[in-house]
């Protein structure tokens, strides 16, 4: 107990006052006229009786008025400590991280979870400041910290669960900055979440301010079950001139037991399949679902399964639209046919389709550039003068080129066109007949044309041999994504260190150069399996091809522009719509559905449509242990405890207790009681 006033208890001295009171009040006599005194003997009256007390209650009543009088005056308050009045009543900086990824939405995940928050909202003191975090990969400061409840509530009522996955470090680091910018003595942070295990990462650089207190709330079913579309494979082929697409819809099953779900397939809203498929428990399977015939407009189509409690991974939605061809130009020389092997290659392909066109000796035309994706230049080079001119100014204006230095492209011929495509001249023939060969010593699987074959058995190249070849120029290249001045990236070497293979961007184009034939004439690479997909690659990374998305994952940012100079807007699975800026034509997909791009202009017509979907890996419902969390994330206080330890000063403890004003109710009370007991005490006959 302390007093924040002490130098008030001297009015303790009033006791005195009811002393005096009760002591030296004298009853008044009435004097009464006797005729004679003289038979009347004198008699001194005793005084003894009238200074003894005769009321006690009523002296006790005012004694103690005046002494919680002086009480209250003195301040009086309980010192609880360091912590104990911190951990009650101290104000609060509370930030409350809500969890809105869609696993959030499985069963009643949603409402327990807004309930936790209202009840934390709910209970804040007079003097907390609370703030509230969504998260999902993002997160994004709903309410700034504020003491207005009601702002807070309204906040919470309009949030929603999203289509995005869980992460958990954008929140603490959001939590971790408000927190830290705080001057309030109690620091806290309420997390309520499922606490998915996909979601935690350590949360690096995200540890919250020494002291603070971590609350988590965990939203978790005892047993849980869930079915997901995890992707959709397309399969294209062409049959009559038209483009034929057949989905593959591959299925996963999360739970124990095996499930037997049905699997619907809608085009353009119209369900035009449903089939039942088995899943295997903690398995996978695969669906094969009616083909599309398209025509030259793209269709939206739509996958489901069952109905879990889960119901957003229950939905796939795919773009599904013809492939853009690419326009390939073979030049070669006269004589033998140097590119059957590579035409064969490019017209079974089918994911893009290759237009083929094969010409020999005389380079392409302005037009026929105008109508050319890809020119590769098979064992012939460009010549001086207008044609190599043309060729090298099409490459830099976004054009493609594949040279294949082979036998006819001899030391002596290279061109002035030639050595700007090839950045210099190639070293002489190297013949490696004798030796069997050389092979390519190394590929750069990172680089797109071989990223292809990285996976174990998805192509080898131990077979292939090459008798002779041509060392490939690379001034200043270096291997695995060179930045250099040439930016020249090497693809590929042969086995005694020489270039095989060179990327070279020029201009707003691209060369790819190829250090020997494309036929069996120099080695034996046409013969083998991994030279059809290589072609492939080879011809797609020399036209910057990049095949048109199907579908996107939720979260991921897409450039919507479709024409210069055309104002464009945005229709969102939610029905929002979204003005888009001609400058940046770069928007963030949040939403599962599908995206409608249109002209901004009234009337305006569909451009382009964008399918959107969850991310799968929010569908693992394994948790994380809360516990392991808040090791990693709080820290001890200087007391030792991870919870805030605020020792109050005496002023602060004696104005969040406010006894004086309790001790003056008191006080009102007594002093109310003391006349009605006076007065009653009073009427009554004096004893004799």
């Amino acid at each position: 107990m302390g007093l924040l006033a002490p130098a008030f208890l001297v009015g303790l001295a009033a006791l005195a006052v009811p002393l005096l009171i009760h002591l030296i009040r004298r009853e008044r006599h009435d004097a009464i006229e006797f005729p004679s005194l003289m038979f009347l003997s004198r008699i001194q009256q005793p005084i003894v009786k009238r200074r003894r007390i005769r009321n006690w209650w009523l002296f006790a009543l005012r004694c103690l008025a005046l002494i919680l009088l002086a009480g209250a005056f003195a301040r009086p308050f309980v010192d609880r400590g360091p912590n104990a009045l911190a951990q009650i009543d101290a104000a609060r900086e509370l930030v409350i991280l809500l969890d809105r990824s869609y696993s959030m939405g499985y069963g009643d995940r949603w409402d327990r979870a807004v309930a936790a928050a209202r009840e934390a909202i709910e209970g804040m003191g007079p003097e907390d400041r609370v703030s509230l975090v969504l998260f999902d990969h993002a997160a994004r400061m709903a309410m700034q910290p504020t003491a207005d409840r009601m702002r807070l509530l309204e906040a919470l009522d309009d949030a929603r669960p999203g289509s995005g996955v869980t992460r958990y470090t954008p929140a603490l680091k959001l939590a971790q900055s408000t927190l830290g910018a705080s001057e309030l003595p109690r620091l806290e942070a309420v997390l309520i979440s499922d606490f998915q295990r996909a979601g935690w990462d350590g949360a690096t650089g995200a540890q919250l301010p020494a002291g603070a207190e971590l609350r988590p709330v965990h939203i978790t079913d005892a047993n849980v079950a869930n079915v997901a579309v995890t992707h959709v494979t397309l399969n294209r082929a062409r049959v009559s001139n038209r483009e034929r697409i057949a989905l593959v819809a591959h299925l996963a099953n999360r739970g124990s037991s095996a499930v037997n779900v049905g699997v619907s397939f809608d085009v353009d809203g119209r369900t035009v399949q449903t089939v039942q498929a088995g899943v295997p428990p903690n398995g996978t399977s695969a669906v094969e679902l009616q083909p599309v015939t398209l025509d030259d407009r793209a269709v939206r189509a739509t996958v489901r399964s069952g109905d879990d409690a889960l119901a957003a991974d229950n939905l796939f939605h795919v773009m599904l639209e013809p492939a853009p061809g690419l326009r390939v130009l073979i030049v070669e020389p006269p004589g033998r046919d140097a590119s059957l092997y590579l035409r064969r290659a490019l017209e079974l392909s089918e994911d893009p389709p290759f237009a083929v066109t094969t010409k020999r000796s005389a380079m392409p035309t302005a037009a026929e550039l105008e109508r050319t994706d890809v020119v590769v230049l098979n064992d012939i080079l460009p010549p001086d003068g207008d044609a190599g001119r043309r060729l090298v100014d099409w490459i830099r204006s976004g054009g493609g080129v594949v040279l294949a230095a082979g036998d006819r492209t001899a030391t002596a011929s290279w061109s002035e066109a030639a050595r700007a495509i090839a950045a210099g001249t190639p070293d002489r023939v190297v013949d490696r007949v004798e030796d069997g060969g050389a092979r390519l010593g190394f590929l750069d699987y990172s680089h797109p044309v071989f990223e292809l074959f990285r996976a174990p058995r998805a192509g080898a190249f131990g077979a292939a041999r090459f008798y002779r070849y041509r060392p490939v120029p690379a001034p200043d290249a270096r291997a695995a994504g060179d930045t250099s001045s040439t930016g020249a990236t090497i693809l590929a070497r042969f086995d005694d260190g020489s270039v095989a293979m060179v990327e070279r961007p020029l201009g707003d184009g691209r060369a790819v150069v190829w250090g020997s034939t494309l036929d069996s004439y120099w080695t034996n690479l046409a013969l083998e399996p991994v030279y059809l997909p290589l072609m492939h690659q080879v011809v797609k990374r020399a036209a910057g091809f990049t095949p048109a998305r199907a579908w996107s994952t939720a979260g991921q940012i897409v450039d919507i522009a479709v024409a210069e100079d055309v104002p464009l807007v945005v229709n969102t699975p939610g029905g929002d719509r979204i003005d888009v800026d001609i400058a940046n034509t770069l928007l963030t997909m949040n939403e599962q559905g599908f995206y409608e791009v249109r002209e901004a202009r009234a009337g305006g017509s569909t451009l382009r449509e964008h399918a959107v979907n969850v991310d799968v890996s929010e569908s693992d419902l394994t948790v994380v242990d809360p516990l392991e969390m808040m090791a990693a994330l709080t820290t001890a206080g200087p007391d030792g405890r991870r919870s805030a330890a605020v020792a109050l000063a005496p002023s602060e403890q004696e104005k969040r207790q406010a006894l004086w004003w309790y001790l003056l109710m008191i006080v009102f009370v007594l002093l109310a009681a003391e006349p009605v007991i006076a007065n009653r005490r009073s009427t009554r006959p004096a004893p004799r």
